[in-house]
């Protein structure tokens, strides 16, 4: 993989480097090789963006891609809005059995809420169930952003959206709530926890 990897940085010298991929391997530690082909689960591994741009280049280089991918959890890390536009790329290009992400307690901000949102459509993540972005910087853009992926037909599978702690006001609930016909099976809408709310 580090090999395809370096390949890929010498033609397209923007996507990832091969010191990239190592570093992220480092933080992720023997476990990486153990883990089953249907989940990604890597949380307090302090990965941040670069961490994420690496790991989406790695992942798309697998034979099927993401094609097999039940379970992404990269919660109580350092992603912010470069990490979260690099994973909604690769969620984009196709991971048809994505049915749980977990990006909570990051650094995610509307630009990457924006990207995550819009890969959840056909082609791309459209069988997300459980979408976690509690505990992230979020504002009003970023639900915005995701009521226009329901619109646009997206999240159609969408049962649980969990946004606690972020900088949500009545404007950003407002464009989810105009909206919410558009996900029918929506059960559960979490914007406040023991923990923190919102605006």
């Amino acid at each position: 993989l580090l090999e395809r990897a370096e390949a890929s940085s010498s033609s397209q010298p923007h996507d990832v480097k091969a010191d990239d991929v190592e570093a992220l391997l480092r933080k992720l530690g023997p476990s990486v090789a153990r883990s089953a082909g249907e989940s990604l689960h890597f949380t307090c591994r302090g990965l941040a963006d670069a961490d994420i741009i690496a790991l989406g280049a790695l992942a798309v280089l697998q034979p099927n891609g993401l094609n097999s991918l039940v379970t992404i959890n990269l919660s109580h890390n350092n992603i912010g809005d470069k990490g979260a536009v690099a994973l909604g790329k690769a969620l984009g290009g196709g991971a048809p059995a994505l049915t749980r992400l977990q990006l909570h307690e990051n650094r995610i901000g509307d630009t990457g809420a924006a990207s995550i949102a819009g890969a959840m459509r056909p082609g791309g993540a459209p069988s997300v169930q459980v979408l976690r972005l509690e505990f992230n910087r979020i504002s009003d853009d970023g639900m915005r952003a995701v009521a226009e992926a329901w619109v646009a037909g997206g999240c159609d599978e969408l049962t649980e959206l969990y946004a606690a702690g972020n900088e949500i006001t009545s404007a950003g609930l407002a464009s989810l709530a105009a909206a919410l016909d558009k996900v029918p099976r929506l059960r559960t809408l979490g914007f406040g926890s023991s923990s923190g709310g919102n605006r």
